[in-house]
């Protein structure tokens, strides 16, 4: 299923054989979460692509995207996991950021509520 884009190759098109993902390179690690994708490049960079109601995309705005989008303002990354409407990575240093849908305190900084406007951006130390 490719309703929002979460295949990320700029269509909704349904897909039953692989689709290259256009203008991804050096992908070392990836999570699909339920309606968006996340990509982790070589470089430490996160980028996102899917369905985008809650800010679970991370580019500061909701808005569904078809093709990726860079994490606004991650970078050194090491590894990357999408949930439901919410996002985390870690960085190199081992702090670890959340972004996206924390109704259920989600983002594990100790809020609660619906931060869908803006990416949720918080360390956990």
């Amino acid at each position: 299923v490719n309703t929002h884009g979460q295949l990320g190759d700029g269509t909704t098109t349904h897909r039953n054989t692989p689709a290259m993902i256009p203008g991804l390179a050096n992908i070392v690690a990836m999570s699909a979460g339920t309606r968006h994708s996340l990509a982790l490049k070589a470089d430490g960079t996160v980028w996102a692509w899917g369905f985008n109601d809650r800010g679970q995309l991370g580019d500061g705005s909701v808005m569904t995207r078809l093709s990726p989008v860079q994490v606004y303002g991650f970078e050194r990354g090491v590894a990357v996991k999408a949930g439901f409407d919410h996002s985390l990575a870690m960085r190199a240093d081992g702090v670890v950021w959340t972004w996206g849908n924390n109704v259920t305190g989600q983002a594990g900084n100790g809020t609660q509520g619906n931060h869908h406007l803006t990416a949720i951006l918080s360390s956990l130390r």
